[in-house]
């Protein structure tokens, strides 16, 4: 079983503090913080600097960034004038991924329609069906590690 394989088992515990679009301001900034749960990004407009103990990128639209818990990082937009619009979401669950701490990935249009299938589980009910979001997260993430799919 892999790493994400466990995410679709019911005996691992899942939780989703928020699932959310946002327009965030062009003086945006998230300064120096860790955070206990997963976080994921995918921009759709204005661009970021993400900047960690071993590395500095930048997010662009069609960015997608996921970030291990208690990653040490700094975000700010890079424009004073464009606000930065972003899919983004924290989850926790016990699995420990093998992957790289921060995993960036750009040019991920593809992975649109899954963040929005899942933004949509959650938010449409008081109550979200566990194994349906569960389902969302592994074919969002499922998706990421892999490289993008080009049409032909």
């Amino acid at each position: 079983m892999s790493d994400l394989d466990q995410l679709l088992s019911p005996t691992v515990p899942l939780t989703f503090p928020f699932v959310r679009w946002s327009r965030l301001q062009p003086s945006w900034r998230l300064s120096d913080r860790t955070i206990p749960e997963h976080l994921v990004y995918l921009l759709e407009a204005g661009s970021v600097d993400l900047v960690t103990p071993t590395q500095s990128q930048v997010l662009k639209p069609g960015s997608f960034m996921w970030m291990q818990p208690q990653q040490f990082h700094h975000f700010s937009a890079r424009s004073s004038t464009q606000p930065v619009e972003l899919h983004h979401m924290r989850f926790t669950c016990s699995i420990a991924c093998k992957q790289s701490p921060v995993f960036v990935s750009h040019e991920r249009w593809d992975l649109l329609d899954a963040f929005n299938q899942l933004r949509a589980e959650f938010e449409l009910s008081p109550q979200p069906h566990g194994q349906r979001l569960r389902a969302h997260l592994y074919l969002l993430l499922q998706a990421a590690i892999r490289p993008p799919q080009t049409r032909r």
